[in-house]
């Protein structure tokens, strides 16, 4: 049966469409979709080949991202209730397809094909439940769907002539099918909402070092994972910086007091200067830009961020930190100010043991160079462990100073930034990652969560804030590899590129994309423009199968048997009826000798098998 006489299917899809209408609230594609649905009801429709139907495809992609992204409102917050700019755009992509499809005189996988992305329409949009809106419009067009399969099948039997055992049958299975597809629709929202919170709770929740403090005590086992959080392309950083912590109090440090981030506006696209980084964020905190403190020439793929006072880059709105570029300076990085108080403050309790490790350790050694002193008595005499245990009550880093004397590098970082402010250095304590990891393939670097790291920077007169990293490094990275192992840096290579194939297909512009179809047009017509030229080069032989005359008894069969309320359906083999008659209820037991003249008759006319006179007796017998 087509498209156009199959009501059910055409249901289908403008149930889904108008599901889609309630649930993404996207008017100007729910128009697009309304008016191809109605020229694929209305208008004659065309012929395609499969190159022109993935064309077709891939302007319905094309489509659904102007529609959502660039003229709908999937860029702007949704209104809550309604789904998210990804379930919009995909929702519609579905129903894009499927209208088009109704347009075509012979679509690919035919109706079944359009049912199937009616439905897929339907699933994207189960991100929200709004009531029984969602269960009840998506159960109505799976009814519609399976509606429109069956009525596209002309040789399926009647419910009228199925026996009552079969009927029983296809009963239980559509009261099951029916069941679990309930259970799925209703439970979809909720399946929605926690992948989603998962997702979030496992990217996007506080780690060590980069919440609004940094906190010490005691750990057995200081949790790793290979998870890779960043992908940088061009110079090496070693530091790259996340987070900046002033005070210590209560075996925790806490940001500078009363600093707010402030908007900066920044470049998006990249420079072109040969001396530069590119970072990508690839999980984790994407609330900050990870970049060393020597960088200039900060260029974000949003084009503006936030900054606070001790130059940690934030994004200008959460979650949204992709992509920053730099160059590698000392000059001119955003909002990094001077040294106050807090930069020189050491707790009461702990002064006096700080104090004087720090006379002791410096020796006679001042400014800079104590602090040189200070990082290599740590360096040599304290052992980097991920696990440890404190044998006192006591502040944390002050046992570790005097009685474990060892620790992992939040400690290292902790001791050497209040043993530099005893010799009246300012110092802070910063966290963010160590970048160590080269992927041979592809050429860049790779940053896991393992390579968070702490450090600390000093303030000296005359060069500003300098980088100090009191941590063992033979120790940080012992049993790592300068170089990723072959399978995961191939694996890493791979989705690498993947991600950068998507990135450069969101950054096409509405004219590109533009060029971009015409393009394919063009190819589609040098395509069928080649088949015709080399059509009428090669001449071609046509084959016909000569099938004999009609069997007069066998029309008479036929005849008869309709009469009888079994009737050939327009387009059904003679096979097909054969064995929906030989379940017929309304023949009796004449319907087993029915049928099998029936498969006699389809023998000998399109087989050539069988006696005609023999075959015209039988059939005039069971006439008679």
């Amino acid at each position: 049966m087509s498209i156009r006489r199959n009501g059910w299917l055409a249901g289908a899809v403008a149930f889904a469409g108008g599901l889609f209408a309630l649930l993404s609230l996207e008017w100007v594609a729910v128009g697009v979709v309304a008016a191809l649905l109605v020229t694929g009801l209305f208008v004659k429709r065309i012929e395609l080949d499969r190159i022109g139907q993935l064309i077709a495809v891939l302007f319905c992609l094309a489509g659904a991202y102007l529609l959502t992204i660039v003229i709908g409102v999937s860029g702007e917050k949704h209104p809550p209730g309604s789904i998210s700019a990804l379930g919009a755009a995909a929702a519609l992509f579905f129903l894009l397809v499927a209208v088009t499809r109704m347009c075509i005189r012979n679509p690919w996988l035919g109706d079944r094909g359009t049912a199937g992305l009616a439905l897929f329409a339907v699933l994207s949009c189960g991100e929200v439940g709004r009531g029984l809106l969602y269960p009840i419009g998506a159960l109505v067009t799976l009814g519609l769907a399976v509606l429109a399969l069956r009525a596209a099948d002309p040789g399926r039997p009647s419910l009228s002539a199925m026996t009552p055992r079969h009927r029983l049958a296809s009963g239980v299975i559509i009261a099951l099918s029916v069941g679990i597809a309930a259970a799925l629709v209703v439970s979809l929202p909720l399946a929605y909402r926690w992948a989603f919170q998962a997702f979030e709770s496992s990217f996007f929740a506080p780690r060590t070092g980069f919440s609004a403090f940094l906190r010490l005590g005691t750990f057995d086992v200081l949790e790793q994972s290979d998870t890779v959080v960043l992908r940088i392309y061009g110079n090496r950083p070693d530091h790259l910086r996340g987070a900046v912590y002033t005070r210590y109090r209560d075996r925790r440090w806490l940001g500078k007091k009363g600093d707010r981030p402030v908007t900066l506006v920044l470049p998006s696209r990249p420079n072109s200067q040969v001396s530069s980084t590119e970072i990508f964020s690839v999980s984790g905190d994407r609330d900050r830009y990870f970049i060393p403190l020597a960088a200039a020439g900060i260029e974000v793929s949003e084009g503006r961020a936030r900054a606070d006072g001790t130059g940690i880059v934030f994004s200008a709105e959460e979650g949204s930190a992709e992509r920053v570029h730099f160059v590698a300076s000392d000059r001119d990085r955003p909002m990094v100010s001077r040294p106050g108080a807090e930069e020189l403050a050491i707790p009461d309790e702990l002064l006096p043991a700080i104090t004087a490790l720090a006379r002791q350790w410096a020796g006679v050694n001042n400014g800079p160079a104590a602090l040189d002193a200070i990082s290599d008595h740590l360096k040599r005499n304290f052992t980097y462990s991920l696990s440890f245990q404190q044998t006192s009550r006591g502040d944390p880093l002050l046992a570790f100073l005097t009685e474990v004397r060892a620790g992992h590098c939040e400690y290292f970082a902790s001791a050497l930034a209040l043993l530099g402010r005893a010799v009246e250095i300012p110092t802070r304590v910063v966290s963010g990652y160590r970048v160590q990891e080269r992927n041979p393939f592809g050429d860049y670097y790779i940053v896991r969560e393992w390579d968070a790291h702490s450090w600390i920077e000093a303030w000296i007169p005359g060069e500003g804030w300098r980088t100090y990293d009191p941590t063992p490094p033979a120790e940080l990275f012992a049993g790592r590899s300068a170089e990723s192992p072959i399978l995961a840096g191939l694996a890493d290579g791979i989705a690498a590129g993947l991600s950068g194939l998507g990135r450069r297909l969101a950054e096409l512009t509405v004219g590109q994309i533009g060029l971009t179809l015409v393009a394919l047009v063009l190819f589609w017509f040098g395509v069928r423009l080649v088949r015709r030229l080399r059509g009428k080069s090669r001449k071609k032989r046509t084959v016909r199968i000569r099938y004999g005359e009609p069997l007069p008894a066998a029309i008479r069969l036929i005849d008869a048997l309709a009469r009888r309320g079994e009737p050939l359906r327009t387009g059904e083999p003679l096979e097909h009826y054969a064995a929906r008659l030989a379940l017929s209820p309304r023949l009796g037991p004449a319907a087993t000798d029915a049928a099998a003249l029936l498969n006699q008759y389809a023998a000998w006319r399109y087989g050539k098998r069988g006696d005609e006179q023999g075959l015209t007796r039988r059939i005039d017998e069971w006439l008679s």
